[in-house]
């Protein structure tokens, strides 16, 4: 039994939270056992979620990076403590590998299993970091993992992994359940289902990188050649974003369209809310691989996403769904459009998607995948380590 301790230093819900659980449920049947490391705060929902995929948890006091000086300054306070209480519990606890999730602004994990001697595995899923983090991702890194996962081909680039890494470095897309995610079994969510017009729905954490805010602009634009639209934003909003949000209503009832725009919150059952979708949206300004897009593709929704991560290796324009450039509304506003205008194109486009997210993007993969990189890397351990001889 290869036991795995997956650090990830926010508790709050998001992709990669996602991805941990089912990849840990698949891999317990390949005699890989998980153990999930979190904050104990703001994770009543990953608590929950971990306890009903059976999936052991470990809540600890651990601070979660904040954005604003006072953020950044009980982070740096709070940091030694908290490496610390990982370093004795992953030590105490005897893993085997230490996976660090979240990106390269999470890093506590890396010099905690460094100090306890188990092989650490750095998982990266970002494509925009401050520039003083990616150097103090690149020193720590040579120094602390033993392998690396990325979620992309940009993700690898952006790093400029193969220019230094002297690790391992294997490439795993964030995965898709397209067994749960089939348009044949699931219902759709009714509250979506029950609002006037075609349903354009985008799946995301409300916050500024999720590019809401171009979406609200591309609906402005849209409402001028079409009628009877609903854009529907399903997706938490966390505290720390509530001055966004409400910046985001004002916005729209500014530029007119505060009753076609439609915030729903989060759904725990998302495949339910693409079920209600007409087409789906991803309006991101960065993304590595973007699961709400996965997800859709695997629903046969019909998808208009930005060209961020590695969209563009999954979705051929015009054939299995439609990518903009990031950040333009113009663009989006179009891409919408071709599928508003083409009924028989959403359909086909649709069909595609889902056969690709069926070939490519199975968390079966994903899982496949996680279990090949913790054999290589212990496997490099063991190899790494002196023989000792008794004469």
């Amino acid at each position: 039994m290869t036991r795995v301790a997956n650090v990830i230093e926010d508790g709050r819900v998001a992709g990669p939270h996602l991805r941990i659980i089912e990849v840990a449920r698949r891999l317990a049947a390949d005699g890989i056992s998980t153990t999930v490391i979190h904050p104990w705060q703001d994770s009543g929902d990953l608590t929950a979620r971990l306890l009903s995929a059976k999936v052991r948890s470990l809540p600890l006091r651990m601070t979660r990076p904040h954005s604003g000086w006072r953020g950044v300054f009980w982070y740096a306070l709070t940091l030694i403590p908290d490496i610390s209480r990982l370093y004795r519990l992953v030590q105490q606890e005897n893993f085997d590998i230490v996976h660090c999730s979240g990106g390269a602004w999470q890093f506590k994990g890396v010099i905690a299993g460094r100090l306890a001697d188990i092989p650490v595995i750095w998982h990266l899923n970002d494509t925009s970091m401050p520039w003083l983090v990616r150097v103090l991702f690149a020193l720590l890194a040579r120094w602390g993992a033993s392998g690396f996962i990325v979620a992309g081909q940009r993700v690898r680039e952006y790093y400029r992994l193969d220019r230094w890494a002297q690790s391992p470095v294997i490439e795993i897309t964030p995965p898709v359940d397209t067994a749960a995610f089939n348009p044949a079994i699931v219902q759709p969510d009714p509250e979506i289902e029950s609002l006037p017009g075609i349903k354009i729905v985008l799946v995301a954490n409300v916050n500024p990188l999720k590019g809401i805010h171009r979406l609200l602009d591309a609906a402005s634009l849209l409402q001028e050649g079409f009628q009877n639209l609903a854009f529907v934003i399903v997706g938490p909003i966390y505290q720390s974003q509530q001055q966004y949000f409400k910046w985001l209503l004002r916005h729209a009832q500014k530029i007119g369209i505060g009753k076609i725009v439609h915030f729903v919150g989060p759904k725990e059952d998302v495949a339910s809310a693409l079920a209600a979708a007409d087409i789906a949206v991803c309006a991101s300004l960065f993304e590595a691989g973007p699961m709400a897009v996965w997800e859709a593709m695997a629903m046969a929704r019909p998808v208009v996403s930005t060209d961020v991560g590695d969209v563009a290796r999954f979705i051929s324009n015009g054939e299995s769904g439609i990518v903009v450039a990031p950040n333009c509304a113009v663009s989006l506003a179009t891409g919408i459009a071709r599928f508003l205008d083409d009924p028989k194109l959403r359909i086909s486009c649709g069909e595609l998607a889902r056969s690709i997210a069926i070939q490519k993007l199975d968390i079966s993969i994903c899982a496949s995948l996680h279990a090949e990189c913790y054999r290589l890397v212990a496997a490099r351990q063991t190899a790494s380590k002196p023989v000792v001889r008794h004469e």
